[in-house]
């Protein structure tokens, strides 16, 4: 609830304090962990976070939902080759039941190996003939 209302600290502490604890159900932590990084993410701290998003991708219940931090995560820091992999899993694995935009749309924002331009920057926006 807490990041829910944008108490984002808060919820992190929350999150952490549970992460130390004893969880009945690997779905629980997994989701827990999944949320850790979410949070870390919102909060600017994406090195922080990639454990976090990574380790509830490495489950056995990881969900098709933990994929859009991960590729966050791996954008934020520019390792274009890892987010491009994450993305194109993520788009494979969403089937028919799920929107392939957003999967899509961040492998499309990552850059091809030779031009590593930071996304956002305009000067990649112009660089590859459309704006941002």
């Amino acid at each position: 609830r807490c990041e829910a209302a944008g108490a984002l600290e808060e919820a992190l502490g929350h999150y952490q304090k549970a992460l130390a604890g004893t969880f009945h159900g690997v779905h629980n932590q997994n989701h827990c962990e999944k949320h850790t990084g979410l949070v870390l993410l919102k909060l600017g701290r994406a090195e922080e976070a990639l454990p976090h998003v990574q380790r509830a991708q490495e489950s056995p219940h990881r969900t098709l939902t933990g994929y859009e931090p991960l590729v966050d995560a791996l954008m934020a820091l520019a390792r274009w080759d890892e987010a491009r992999v994450a993305a194109d899993a993520w788009a494979g694995l969403a089937g028919d039941d799920v929107d392939h935009g957003s999967p899509i749309l961040r492998a499309g924002r990552c850059p091809p190996a030779a031009s590593r331009v930071p996304v956002g920057c305009p000067a990649a926006a112009q660089q590859r003939g459309h704006t941002q």
